[in-house]
């Protein structure tokens, strides 16, 4: 059998590896939300939402208190507010789950790539205010069927594809071949908007 070379590239584990190990620094402003679990990775290949619980951390449009440092498709580094970090008793699971709401920076696109995954802790480091929380992605999450639950695969060996082409749209977008991100209006949250600019509007016209 023939095989393309396309597919031979694909097939090359040094290419594989180059991928998963290529890294960005997102602009806050994509990523919608964040949440972690700490948590043992299940036993099972089925993850039920009362077993995951309510999240340890949680953090919804760009704010600080956790943000993305930097992030590939094989692992992601956290820079969390050391006054929202979790007891370390939870870290001796050396686990985590996470939840990412991403937006993509292509113009006239509001495209959301939503992810749940397993993560291997790897380590820590701490400043006088953050702590970088290092994971490697070993584990993706998928709604199975009608079932409030979720269908676990592998992910260590190949990573997250969603991811790397995320990466890809913002690498590009930071070397001119997209135009910069713009503060349009945002159709997922139309109604905040609309309310903000009533309230801003009402105060420049109160004396």
């Amino acid at each position: 059998m023939r095989v393309s070379s396309n597919a031979a590239v694909y097939q090359n584990p040094s290419f594989v590896e180059r991928r998963k190990s290529f890294r960005v620094c997102p602009p806050p402003s994509l990523v919608r939300e964040i949440a972690l679990w700490f948590k043992a990775p299940c036993a099972t290949p089925t993850l039920n939402l009362t077993e995951l619980g309510v999240p340890h951390l949680l953090s919804m449009h760009g704010e600080k208190k956790i943000q993305i440092k930097n992030i590939s498709a094989a692992g992601i580094c956290f820079s969390i507010d050391k006054a929202a970090f979790p007891p370390s008793s939870l870290l001796k699971c050396g686990h985590c789950y996470i939840y990412l709401k991403l937006l993509t920076p292509l113009p006239g696109k509001n495209t959301l790539r939503c992810l749940l995954l397993g993560m291997k802790l790897l380590g820590l480091s701490s400043d006088e205010n953050t702590v970088q929380l290092r994971c490697q992605t070993i584990t993706r999450a998928k709604p199975a069927g009608a079932s409030k639950s979720f269908s676990l695969f592998n992910a260590d060996r190949v990573g997250i594809k969603e991811i790397s082409v995320w990466c890809d749209e913002i690498a590009r977008m930071g070397r001119g071949l997209l135009p910069p991100i713009t503060t349009c209006l945002d159709m997922e949250n139309l109604l905040v908007e609309i309310f903000l600019q009533q309230s801003t509007t009402e105060n420049i016209v109160s004396p």
